[in-house]
């Protein structure tokens, strides 16, 4: 069975159009002809009350007689054109005394006016003296039929030209809906940076054209950063294969001793730990972005988690002669927070081990953390953790959640990091509806803000 085709908006339009206009003349038409039906009838019956008084005033007239009635109805009146007059006249046996000629046929006709009064009289016949008068309707009928002839002309004109006129008007309407169309169609990976030019669209499409203009740039930016997140990746997997490989190759070029073997594969083995975190790490970035599964969320305590946390890096912060302090401004009676226990370890586990790996030997690490909201009721954790390190530069602060950036690439190859940590970070706190926030100095140091409120709500991962 075949798809059925959406209808066209400009036939739509159009039908519309062109029925509410017909809708309107046929209604104005049959007004106007009843008026006018109306209006012949009234004349006609202020005719027949002309013609029923001309006759009182003869009856009864002193200086007009019988001879002047008769004029008046079988010369004068018959002769004047307009609607057949009838008119007899009969005393009180019925007999007719003055009747109009040649007119009995016409006025046994529908629509035919007709009235009888009796009248005194002064002209010798006895009384009662009783007085028909009838008034055709032949020319009113044809005088209607001649006007609705004329209003069927015109209503099918003026439909005519309403729709070709609603037509044209539409599609000149739809012009710029077309010429959206078009530019939006014309757009794809290689021209991204085209956008659609709004500057002369009418204002109800206005607003349709920045939507699209704003979807663009989300697509170009996405798609940018989806480029050189791919280059990225693929430099970042380059190089362990390449060690793995060269390592490889070296040991296959002659034979050597056990010890030789043993340490190309702990060589190896150190690479491909590099790379199965890196995997991990990428995984867990794709899940937080399709937020699919709920977050387990329970009752933690943030400082025993802190504490954990800085005996388990006071190994590796000792080796670099690092102090790390901690500064708990939360009440017992407020210690607990809704948290994803595991998600919340591995966010201040990145934060810690980036604010280590970038701190001088010597150098210091704070950590804090506050409640935050108690007023206006919507309790949260404000975490802070603040190195005294060499600083990021200014123009590398909006990128530094981005994945793979790094503020220093020299130090690439020995930080040991893969370019994921923050942006793992960020995921995760973004999953329990919160925020971060870096401010940096350089020479001076860096601080990380987070904000997590006590309860994620129904965020998903």
């Amino acid at each position: 069975m075949s798809e059925k085709l959406p209808a066209s908006m400009t036939g739509r339009l159009v039908i519309g159009f062109g029925g509410s206009f017909a809708i309107i003349i046929i209604f104005s038409g049959t007004v106007l002809y009843a008026l006018l039906a109306k209006q012949l009838k009234l004349q006609r019956e202020l005719s027949l009350k002309d013609k029923l008084q001309a006759i009182s005033v003869m009856l009864n007239s002193t200086s007009l007689g019988f001879q002047d009635l008769q004029e008046r109805v079988q010369t004068e009146w018959p002769s004047r054109g307009g609607e057949k007059v009838f008119v007899k006249v009969f005393n009180g046996d019925h007999t007719a005394v003055l009747l109009t000629p040649g007119q009995e046929s016409d006025l046994g006709q529908d629509g035919v006016l007709r009235d009888t009064k009796i009248f005194s009289n002064t002209i010798g016949i006895k009384n009662p003296v009783v007085a028909e008068v009838a008034i055709g309707n032949q020319q009113s009928q044809e005088f209607l039929n001649t006007v609705r002839e004329l209003l069927s002309v015109v209503l099918i004109f003026s439909l005519l030209s309403c729709w070709f006129a609603g037509w044209e008007v539409v599609r000149r309407a739809m012009a710029p809906l077309q010429m959206i169309a078009s530019q939006v169609s014309e757009i794809d990976s290689q021209n991204l940076h085209q956008r659609i030019d709004h500057a002369h669209l009418p204002t109800e499409l206005l607003s349709l054209a920045q939507a699209f203009n704003s979807t663009f740039d989300r697509l170009e930016e996405s798609f940018t950063r989806l480029s050189q997140f791919s280059s990225d990746l693929a430099h970042e997997l380059r190089t362990p294969l390449t060690n793995i490989m060269g390592s490889i190759e070296v040991a296959l070029n002659r034979s050597r001793s056990d010890e030789d073997y043993r340490e190309v594969l702990e060589s190896n083995l150190d690479d491909c730990s590099r790379l199965s975190s890196m995997c991990d790490s990428l995984l867990f970035l794709a899940r937080a972005e399709n937020r699919r599964q709920a977050l387990a969320l329970s009752e933690v305590s943030v400082q025993i988690e802190i504490e954990r946390l800085i005996e388990f890096f006071e190994p590796l912060s000792s080796e670099k002669n690092i102090a790390v302090t901690f500064t708990n401004l939360i009440s017992p009676a407020m210690a607990l927070f809704r948290l994803e226990k595991t998600l919340f370890q591995r966010a201040l586990d990145n934060l810690l081990a980036n604010a280590i790996r970038y701190s001088p030997k010597g150098g210091k690490i704070e950590i804090s953390c506050s409640v935050s909201g108690e007023t206006n009721g919507t309790r949260g954790l404000t975490l802070i953790v603040r190195d005294y390190g060499s600083g990021i530069a200014e123009k590398d602060l909006p990128f530094i959640f981005d994945r793979f950036y790094r503020a220093d690439p020299s130090r690439h190859a020995s930080s040991g990091g893969s370019g994921l940590g923050l942006a793992i970070v960020k995921s995760i706190v973004e999953l329990h509806d919160g925020k971060i926030t870096v401010e940096s100095t350089i020479g001076i140091g860096t601080q990380f803000t987070v904000i997590l409120p006590d309860s994620a709500g129904p965020s998903r991962c």
